[in-house]
């Protein structure tokens, strides 16, 4: 069953820290199973995360969200970073 949170990041453009809110969806994963005589067990499925929106909370300049807008899209894009952070989250 899916759940939809908000989870608070802080982020960093240069030398000011933003805070990115981030509007998700989540369900959660479960492990393997074994097999058993009339089923050969099912495999393990991952979490599964939907984000719906992202917000930054504060104001910025032109030249600060330009600078943060590739760095925004690094982290939303990069090797499940944001996937892991929500994940942590939720196992808490």
């Amino acid at each position: 069953m899916s759940r939809n949170n908000t989870l608070e990041i802080p982020f960093d453009i240069g030398s000011a820290e933003v805070t990115l809110s981030i509007e998700y969806d989540f369900i959660r994963g479960y492990p393997a199973t074994g097999p058993s005589y009339s089923c050969g067990g099912e495999p393990a499925e991952p979490p599964e995360v939907c984000i719906n929106k992202i917000e930054w909370r504060e104001r910025a300049s032109c030249t600060e969200w330009n600078k943060a807008s590739g760095a925004l899209f690094d982290l939303i894009a990069s090797d499940n970073l944001l996937y892991d952070q929500i994940c942590n989250h939720e196992e808490r």
